[in-house]
């Protein structure tokens, strides 16, 4: 994986010299491609690019004969661009796969295709899993590592919607009692056991937690889009704890020693 991250490298920087690449508003930072393992996605914002990319295209192939697979290769169009413009021999698609996550040329809709197929594939594992000889608190930790493990990577890109949410839960609840009558709220199973529960992981809180940490990381990186945006937001600068503390009456000053 090094030496093939090291072949192709040299291909990512010519394609960043040689194309505009999207950015957020008037800042500096472009992207024109990005690359995981073997698959590399390419941003294009006007057609003359194309040739661009044919051209530097070809040159990889000739020093390193390596093949483009057009057969395997997608074409997304965004915005205002048209699906007539033809990209070499690639097909235009109206969603791609791209590392786990269905991207469609709309934001929400890539977050509620990527979720639908996620949520449909734990309801299918907790069908499966249900005949398995466990008792409670097997089924519960089946859950915690095993059924909701896929989908604390989809929720570091993309927050659960809440309709999501409520089919993970009924299907889990189905799982865990098995059909019995007599049931406990996920509530209940969600609190510590020091407090009367199972430890159950709470699934909006986890994901909006994972969310966030995921956000917090990539704004402190530079050149990235989370960066810009975050700049342009102006959601770099510290939010005073408890807010709006200088409107605080002062009958209620006692609020000042947990500013943090």
């Amino acid at each position: 994986m090094i030496l093939f991250a090291l072949c192709v490298n040299p291909l990512l920087i010519k394609l960043d010299s040689k194309l505009r690449g999207i950015k957020v508003r008037h800042n500096t930072t472009e992207t024109s491609a990005v690359a995981y393992a073997d698959d590399i996605t390419i941003f294009i914002t006007h057609p003359n690019e194309i040739d661009e990319i044919k051209a530097t295209l070809l040159e990889y192939m000739q020093a390193t004969c390596a093949r483009i697979s057009e057969e395997k290769s997608r074409a997304i169009a965004l915005g205002s661009w048209t699906k007539t413009t033809p990209i070499m021999n690639i097909k235009y698609y109206g969603d791609k796969r791209i590392l786990g996550f269905n991207m469609t040329a709309n934001i929400n809709d890539s977050e509620k295709k990527s979720w639908a197929i996620l949520t449909s594939k734990i309801r299918t594992h907790t069908q499966k899993a249900c005949h398995r000889a466990l008792n409670l608190d097997n089924r519960i930790r089946y859950v915690n590592e095993i059924i909701l493990a896929t989908a604390w990577y989809t929720t570091q890109i993309f927050p659960p919607p809440t309709d999501s949410v409520r089919q993970m839960n009924t299907a889990i609840s189905w799982f865990t009692w098995k059909g019995a009558i007599f049931k406990v709220p996920l509530s209940t199973l969600q609190l510590p056991k020091e407090a009367g529960g199972r430890a159950l992981i709470y699934i909006m809180a986890k994901c909006m937690t994972l969310f966030i940490l995921r956000m917090k990381k990539q704004g402190q990186q530079k050149a990235t889009f989370t960066t810009d945006w975050l700049t342009r937001w102006h959601l770099h600068e510290r939010t005073p704890n408890p807010p709006q503390i200088k409107r605080i009456p002062a009958k209620f000053d006692y609020l000042y020693r947990y500013n943090i």
